[in-house]
């Protein structure tokens, strides 16, 4: 598995599943923040049908519409492109059209239904409580968090396994999840800094931060995933 490939950033950094982010960034800056960019730029449109509700209905429902059905597709890529960040690849301006036919269709069969389930749970929560079940109210609660610490691994498996059901990817990150629950937290609570800092300081957000979090969790998933494939290796040199 590729995952510790030599792109030119201090070895010892790149070691580190989190810290070594940073040496990625600093070393694909333009790339991750062009990538980036790319990514945001699908929020544009809804942004300005929610903040101009003087828009036609039509217009507004259109703006919507078009976020909601590209969102998927450019987060597929942002962790496709993240993912040869990681293995050291160059992201060229010609790979944009061929990954969007790629993964345009498999994302929203396969990512979208995983962050559909998510928002399910959500409003599952929401509707629980105004019901005052409070069994099935904490079960909702504890499915929604199981699926949330879940979802870190989502978009970077979604990237390294290209074809495989929604099913595969969901039993995926639950079994990372269940194995190694340290480093899937951790790498979550530097997401969770992460991502306010980007919401407090809208710009970054825009530039750089979503790149910066589809970058923490594919390299934790790739570490996750590399010594899985190690702990595969030794059982069965052991059984032989």
């Amino acid at each position: 598995m590729p995952f510790l490939h030599d792109t030119g950033a201090d070895e010892e950094a790149l070691e580190r599943p989190i810290w070594g982010v940073f040496a990625l960034v600093k070393d694909n800056l333009e790339r991750v923040m062009l990538a980036n960019i790319g990514w945001a730029l699908q929020l544009l449109p809804a942004i300005g049908a929610l903040a101009f509700p003087q828009l036609p209905l039509i217009v507004r429902g259109v703006l919507l519409f078009y976020t909601l059905t590209a969102l998927a597709p450019a987060t597929a890529l942002l962790y496709v492109w993240m993912g040869r960040v990681c293995q050291g690849e160059l992201l060229r301006l010609e790979m944009v059209k061929e990954d969007v036919r790629e993964q345009f269709v498999p994302s929203l069969q396969r990512l979208a239904p995983l962050f559909g389930i998510l928002g399910f749970s959500y409003v599952l929560i929401v509707l629980l409580s105004f019901a005052n079940l409070l069994l099935l109210d904490t079960l909702a609660r504890f499915l929604f968090i199981i699926l949330l610490v879940c979802a870190l691994h989502w978009g970077p498996l979604f990237a390294e396994y290209p074809g495989r059901s929604v099913f595969f990817l969901l039993r995926k990150s639950l079994l990372l999840v269940w194995k190694y629950p340290g480093p899937t937290l951790l790498t979550g609570l530097v997401v969770l800094l992460v991502t306010l800092f980007g919401l407090f300081t809208v710009a970054t957000f825009f530039v750089i931060v979503p790149a910066i979090v589809a970058l923490l969790q594919t390299r934790r998933c790739l570490e996750l995933l590399a010594r899985e494939h190690i702990r595969a290796g030794r059982l069965k040199v052991s059984n032989i």
